[in-house]
Order: structure tokens, then C-alpha cells, then sequence
């Protein structure tokens, strides 16, 4: 759960049944705030979204044990009744699919990658216009702090990098983002 001022959600909330059962209401506090829920194989699941203030800064994702994205929605979530699901549980994890299954690099070698096969993450960078198969990689930056980023010449026309920070894959803030787009 997400909120791009940091202020919270001001009173929207997620109440998540299980099964029928209110497992609670559930919202970002600061920038964002984490919550698991442990589903059995065909538990339901059932998300009911309730506005309040500042929708726009609103957002949120559901996301499998692999890190595969189930729900997305904000910023403006639909309120009401926004999603229903059977659980299963046989997901199998993807290497770079989510900022969790990050690939590791180092600051002194060139990291090749492919994402034509990767599914979206739900985690979008404000440039670059992607939505789509997104990968993640984790690195920590050196004693300088100082990281050059850059992509290589090649068949690739259009090109959207973001970097970001945080405490945990979870709890990440957009540093900067650059579009190569002209």
C-alpha cells in the first residue's frame, strides 16, 4: 500500500475478507506500509475499497508468494467491492520480477538482462510511460555514494531506468527516473 505524498491514505481503508471473515482494515501510513496475508489452496479472498481524502495519492498491489503480480490498483482506487479470488498456491518465483527477487549486481560489472519475458511488477516509476515486464536489480552503492547508471548501444530504441531506495524491497522510494524516448 502506497501513498505518494507520505502522509497516509487520510482515512481510505481496505477492509480484506477471507473466506467471509473481515481480516480487518488496511491502509499506508507514511509513504507505505506492508501487510501478509496467509491463504490456504481455493480460501477466498475479497477486497472492498472505502475512500476518504486525496485519492489521487492512493495506491496499492496484491501479490502472490513468488512475488507475481495479482491485484493493482490507484491511484484513485475504485471503491467498493474491487476484487474477489480463489487461493492457489502453486506460483513459482521469478529471478528480477519484483524489487523481493531482485537480481544482485555490483558497481564494477556490466549486468545483462532480458525482459521479454517478464511480467509486470506493479511498481511503476513516474517517467519512462512502462507498464509492463519490468525487472529489478539491487545493488548497494559504495563508500562515494556516487553510481553511474547507463544503458548500451544495441537493438534498444527506448529505454526507461529508474533508481530507488529503502529499508526493504517493500518499502522503496523512487531517487530518480530518466526516459531515453525522443
Amino acid at each position: 500500500m502506497h501513498d505518494m505524498y507520505g502522509d497516509g491514505w487520510n482515512g481510505g481503508f481496505l477492509e480484506i475478507f477471507k473466506n467471509g471473515t473481515s481480516l480487518g482494515h488496511f491502509s499506508a501510513s507514511g509513504f507505505g506500509s506492508t501487510s501478509t496475508i496467509s491463504m490456504c489452496e481455493n480460501d477466498s479472498l475479497r477486497f472492498e475499497y472505502t475512500q476518504a481524502d486525496y485519492e489521487n495519492e492512493n495506491s496499492y498491489e496484491l501479490y502472490s508468494p513468488g512475488w507475481q503480480l495479482i491485484l493493482k490498483d490507484g491511484p484513485n482506487p475504485l471503491p467498493g467491492t474491487v476484487f474477489n479470488i480463489a487461493g492457489h498456491c502453486d506460483t513459482i518465483d521469478m529471478q528480477g520480477n519484483h524489487p523481493c527477487t531482485a537480481i544482485p549486481i555490483d558497481t564494477t560489472q556490466c549486468a545483462l538482462a532480458d525482459n521479454t519475458l517478464s511480467a509486470a511488477s506493479g511498481i511503476n516509476p513516474f517517467c519512462a510511460e512502462y507498464h509492463d515486464g519490468d525487472m529489478w536489480f539491487i545493488m548497494h552503492s559504495p563508500p562515494s555514494g556516487n553510481v553511474s547508471i547507463a544503458t548500451d548501444s544495441g537493438s534498444i530504441n527506448d529505454t526507461g531506468l529508474a533508481v530507488w531506495t529503502g529499508p526493504d524491497c517493500t518499502s522503496l522510494r523512487e531517487l530518480g527516473c530518466d526516459d531515453d524516448a525522443e
